[in-house]
């Protein structure tokens, strides 16, 4: 009876450090888990930046040749717009005589 005495103590001090231990594994799993996922996280943000950035530049440069375009077919109506007036102010009315 003396024996079972001190070593019950030890055994529930062993049990309770052996769930101690136990919770701190699962915590540090835990932790793990989640710096796994936040890497992840990071890694698919930076992949969507880089993705959004591409498209950004795909975008400007896009506009700028939009814009180039623009400018080319503003430039051609003015000029078909001058050649037409010059054409406009040769034309004489055959009834009056008169330039148009």
């Amino acid at each position: 009876a003396g024996k079972t005495g001190p070593r019950q103590p030890n055994l529930e001090l062993h049990l309770s450090i052996g769930s101690t231990e136990s919770a701190v594994e699962e915590q540090a799993r835990i932790a793990a888990a989640e710096k796994a996922y936040a890497e992840e996280a990071r890694r698919h943000s930076r992949r969507e930046l880089e993705e959004a950035e591409e498209e950004l530049r795909n975008a400007r440069k896009f506009r700028q040749q939009a814009t180039a375009e623009l400018d080319r077919a503003l430039s051609l109506r003015e000029e078909a717009t001058r050649r037409l007036n010059g054409v406009m102010e040769g034309f004489t009315c055959r009834f009056c005589k008169n330039k148009i």
